[in-house]
């Protein structure tokens, strides 16, 4: 998922988190205060950032405002809750935030139901084959659909749950 900005002087004095690694300055899941950002000549973005966890200042330089949101995204929750957080579950929470149903549970759900597919017509005759076929297609369907939603939310809930045990509160 791409967050879009309008303007690069928009995420000037936010916080971002890094969902792209660059070299020898910030790793996926870090985050960086935007503190400025300029144009250069050759027309490209030079964003200045401060690596909320070290205070490290660095520079780096997009060709497009669209390449800046592929490199970092804002995000309230982390940004709040960064502490609580190992690096690990944030960089976990950053793949479940970016997972889509057609690269996460597509391609299982199309071989699954070609398998259902085959076996029910090789293995059964007539018109039960399509119709056994049919709704095992539409049961699978809609436990992918489950399963993907549920993928999502199981990794936010253990987040959440590990903040609201410090609160008293259980979910």
């Amino acid at each position: 998922m791409v967050y879009k900005l309008n303007d690069i002087n928009d995420a000037v004095d936010g916080k971002f988190l890094v969902t792209k690694n660059v070299k020898n300055q910030a790793e996926v899941g870090t985050l960086v205060h935007i503190m400025g950002a300029t144009t250069n000549s050759a027309g490209n973005f030079v964003v200045d950032y401060r690596i909320t966890s070290t205070g490290q200042d660095f520079q780096i330089e997009f060709h497009h405002i669209k390449d800046f949101s592929k490199w970092a995204r804002p995000d309230q929750f982390i940004a709040r809750n960064y502490e609580k957080f190992k690096k690990e579950e944030i960089v976990k929470y950053i793949s479940a935030q970016n997972k889509t149903f057609a690269t996460s549970t597509l391609p299982v759900l199309i071989i699954l139901i070609a398998a259902i597919w085959f076996c029910c017509i090789y293995f059964l005759d007539g018109a039960l084959s399509i119709i056994i076929a049919a709704v095992a297609t539409v049961v699978s369907i809609g436990l992918g659909i489950v399963f993907y939603k549920k993928s999502k939310s199981n990794v936010k809930m253990k987040m959440y749950k590990k903040l609201s045990s410090a609160w008293g509160i259980n979910f």
